[in-house]
């Protein structure tokens, strides 16, 4: 393989993982809205989660903003 060819891949891969990474922030947008319930009544559990499930959630989002930094 020469260089020109390894360069040529690498671009390739690069581009393949920019486009990815685009997909996983949108993933990841749209996991913290929904677990935000964007659009909802403010401080209002709409679908009545237990303290237990809110706290499960509210680890999520905290992961969540971590990565989207």
């Amino acid at each position: 393989m020469t260089e020109a060819e390894l360069i040529a891949r690498q671009a390739l891969r690069i581009a393949e993982l920019e486009e990815q990474l685009k997909d996983y922030s949108a993933c990841l947008r749209d996991i913290d809205l929904t677990l935000h319930c964007i659009g909802g009544p403010l401080n209002d559990n709409v679908l009545m989660y237990s303290q237990k499930q809110l706290g499960v959630f509210h680890r999520i989002a905290e992961s969540i903003a971590e990565h989207m930094r």
